[in-house]
């Protein structure tokens, strides 16, 4: 291993290199600086091969590049692989790309570092970023032109202003979703001025629109309505105030089941609300006969006030059919019947609402 003290081996062009007296030279320094070079060849570090530092600023390289194992601070600036650049199963401590061209596949397969920065890259053909494990991923002013894939990859944090990509990028919420707009939404609201804040809220809006889209095109509907609540909440938390009738329509239309995200809670809130008129039907006993016709008795009384309660709450439909048995709520208590009735229309008609919103 090089000392700390150790100077980076430097080599300058502008000129061409073979890729083997490269890996020569890496071999002989551990810490490299190339620039303003061509290497003609393949380029490859096996998985056994000490790398400290690896550095290149306005370097093409013509063939493949290749690294795997454990490594340790690769960053290239300006830099053009005209081949395939592989970097499966490398364990490095930094892995930086600042304004990089990949014209061939791009294979991040399995790494590991706890920094992996693409900004203002390029990549031409498929990026594969599979079961990687990256502590800070940032790809700001990335562009896709392939397919993009992040299956089961494991990140911290996640940063990806301006982002582009001609295909769904393979994601899920859950992989960056709450981190990155948590950071978003800190960077965002930081300015004193109200102008600059409102900027950086617009442009925090663009990039959950953009996810919301991305989502839709890969069939992730759960994730494509995630993000879709997320724009609802920025809208309604930022760019909207309590003395606004959208204010409220915004917050009351969310109640149900927050536009979709939580699809069994109107579930749960219609079993809370039949349950508890249920007890009350149940403690009042308010059924007296109607028309002075009985069909059956009432008996017991619970599970008779439980049936009641539902077809009170589902007012459209009659699932039990208990209000034919000739039994009916005194005028005493009509107004409890009537609130429950209520209730179940409101919650409906709201949970049906929100659900489908995220289609518009």
């Amino acid at each position: 291993m090089p000392q700390r003290n150790e100077e980076p081996f430097v080599v300058t062009g502008p000129g061409i290199r073979q890729a083997d007296d490269i890996k020569a030279i890496v071999n002989k320094h551990s810490l490299v600086k190339l620039r303003n070079l061509n290497i003609e060849g393949k380029l490859e570090f096996d998985y056994e091969q000490p790398v400290a530092l690896f550095e290149c600023e306005n370097v093409e390289f013509a063939k493949e590049f290749e690294a795997s194992g454990p490594k340790g601070n690769f960053t290239f600036r300006n830099t053009t692989f005209h081949g395939g650049a592989n970097f499966y199963l490398c364990e490095l401590q930094n892995l930086e790309f600042d304004h990089c061209n990949f014209h061939g596949e791009a294979t991040f397969h399995s790494v590991h570092t706890p920094k992996l920065w693409l900004n203002g890259s390029s990549f031409l053909l498929d990026a594969i970023f599979v079961a990687t494990q990256v502590a800070d991923l940032n790809l700001a002013d990335a562009h896709f032109e392939k397919a993009v894939d992040f299956s089961g990859a494991v990140i911290g944090e996640f940063n990806a202003p301006r982002l582009r990509s001609r295909e769904p990028i393979i994601i899920s919420w859950a992989q960056f979703g709450r981190n990155q707009l948590a950071h978003s939404l800190e960077w965002a609201t930081a300015p004193d001025k109200e102008e600059d804040r409102l900027s950086r809220l617009k442009q925090v809006e663009t990039e959950l629109l953009f996810w919301k889209r991305n989502f839709s095109a890969l069939g992730a509907q759960r994730d494509a309505r995630i993000a879709n609540y997320e724009i609802i909440r920025l809208r309604q938390t930022y760019f909207m105030r309590p003395r606004q009738i959208e204010w409220w329509a915004t917050m009351l239309l969310g109640l149900p089941n927050a536009y979709g995200t939580s699809p069994y809670r109107p579930l749960w809130i219609a079993l809370i609300i039949i349950g508890g008129f249920a007890v009350l039907y149940w403690w009042t006993d308010p059924f007296v006969v109607e028309s002075e016709v009985q069909k059956y008795p009432k008996k017991p009384l619970l599970p008779f006030a439980l049936f009641y309660s539902v077809d009170t709450f589902l007012p459209v439909i009659s699932v039990t059919g208990v209000k034919d048995w000739g039994w009916k709520i005194s005028q005493k208590y009509r107004w409890v019947e009537l609130l429950e009735r209520l209730l179940g229309l409101a919650v409906g008609t709201l949970a049906a609402y929100s659900l489908g919103s995220y289609l518009i």
